[in-house]
């Protein structure tokens, strides 16, 4: 018989703010041990400060347009200091990590603070407290690829895809560059890229906006950009089509134009619940995909924008009517609808445009007393429209043939462009 000893050790951690209650406790459990070793035990304590628990926690965050709202929460029952740093990147210089940093005092229980950050794509915040610290990440959502099929092969990469140019900071921008590649597509196999809104895939509200913005570069091959929805559960979210080549392409593509295909539930878009912008293949039959996208937002930016209008004035001559086309937008026929008897019916005249994406057309001269109302419709390579006014024909831009010069004041019920527009773009156009 072989004669072993042997030594217990036991390293027990209790969090605990009274000493003589951990000690009570601690020693209960070795009064249970007595069997082993005869009861041989000794207590020690390594440190016998009372420990320190951490009082402040990032509860939530939430994005939307410029800002992050960061939800904290102090457990303690005093006011508590906090540092709050981190870094972030924005769609304007996407390689840069901007530092920042606050320090402000939390009252008990929870407070929302609103953090600027200007075209915001990501943020890393941490926040530290009592030499605690707790961390975040946020900002316009997550990229991924995705195939149907086990055979087909996605992958992506994210370079700095293109000059950045003519940020709209009014815009919900939620991404940056990414490219991506797929191969071993056949039959009907669908493979894509797409964007969450929100980095932990909550649907997010872009109600306030009237289109989808994005560039894009592929292989010729037409692509379906989808608007996931939160209240949509059979697939049938809601879809328009394009086609974009070798060369970039600005998209701005009104969100009335997005149905869905019809083989789900139908349901209205209210665009409240958006969760993720998809791309992807409309079609099999090619073993090969490459496409790029970039610049992604939601804005209120049609794909024209008015330059000039005619001012209200007693010159009964045609008057020039010229719009811009965005930078890249792809128009291919621009039209300016007008009328003459409030909007009843509209005589329609093709704009002719210039190099730099100018389209200008004269309205025919009216006689005095005359009230013209007017848009413009460009119809986009693809076969979607925009007009300006955005929403037009509800908005509507006026002036008036007349020879008074006292503040016209016949209609201000309304509300469309006639009604509340300043300047020369609406009702208030004085000669």
């Amino acid at each position: 018989t072989l004669d072993f000893a042997f030594d217990y050790v036991f390293n027990m951690q209790v969090w605990s703010t009274d000493i003589a209650q951990t000690t009570a406790l601690l020693l209960g459990i070795f009064n249970k041990m007595q069997e082993l070793d005869g009861g041989a035990w000794s207590l020690s304590f390594h440190n016998t400060s009372p420990p320190v628990a951490p009082q402040v926690f990032i509860v939530s965050t939430s994005y939307h347009a410029d800002n992050v709202d960061v939800v904290l929460q102090n457990k303690a029952d005093a006011p508590q200091p906090v540092d709050i740093s981190g870094i972030w990147r924005s769609q304007v210089d996407r390689t840069t990590d901007n530092p920042f940093g606050y320090t402000l005092t939390l009252d008990p229980g929870e407070t929302t603070i609103s953090l600027p950050f200007p075209g915001l794509q990501v943020v890393t915040l941490l926040t530290a407290n009592n030499g605690f610290r707790d961390k975040i990440f946020t900002g316009g959502g997550l990229w991924f690829d995705f195939a149907n099929t086990e055979t087909a092969e996605t992958s992506l990469a994210f370079p700095q895809c293109r000059a950045l140019e003519e940020i709209d900071t009014t815009d919900l921008m939620l991404a940056g560059c990414v490219d991506m590649a797929g191969a071993n597509l056949t039959g009907g196999e669908q493979a894509g890229l797409g964007r969450t809104l929100n980095p932990n895939g909550r649907p997010v509200d872009v109600s306030p906006y009237r289109a989808l913005r994005f560039w894009a570069r592929g292989d010729g091959a037409p692509m379906r950009v989808i608007l996931e929805s939160a209240g949509i559960t059979d697939g049938d979210y809601y879809q328009a089509v394009f086609t974009p080549t070798g060369e970039w392409s600005q998209y701005i593509i009104p969100l009335d134009a997005f149905g869905q295909r019809g083989f789900g539930e139908a349901k209205p878009f209210t665009g409240t619940d958006v969760k993720a912008v998809i791309w992807t293949n409309v079609d099999g039959g090619r073993p090969d995909l490459a496409f790029s996208v970039d610049q992604v937002s939601f804005t209120n930016r049609g794909l024209i924008a008015a330059e000039s209008h005619a001012a209200s004035t007693a010159d009964t001559g045609a008057h020039t009517i010229a719009v811009q086309a965005e930078n890249g937008a792809g128009v291919a026929a621009m039209t300016l609808r007008y009328s003459v008897d409030d909007g009843a019916t509209f005589a329609d005249l093709p704009m002719t445009g210039d190099a730099g994406g100018r389209f200008s057309a004269a309205i025919p001269g009216q006689p005095l007393g005359s009230d013209i109302l007017f848009y413009v419709e460009a119809q986009h390579s693809n076969g979607y429209a925009s007009t300006s006014p955005l929403d037009a024909p509800a908005s509507l831009y006026r002036y008036r043939v007349d020879d008074r010069t006292d503040l016209l004041v016949d209609d201000f019920a309304g509300e469309n462009l006639r009604n509340r527009n300043g300047g020369t773009g609406g009702l208030f156009n004085n000669p």
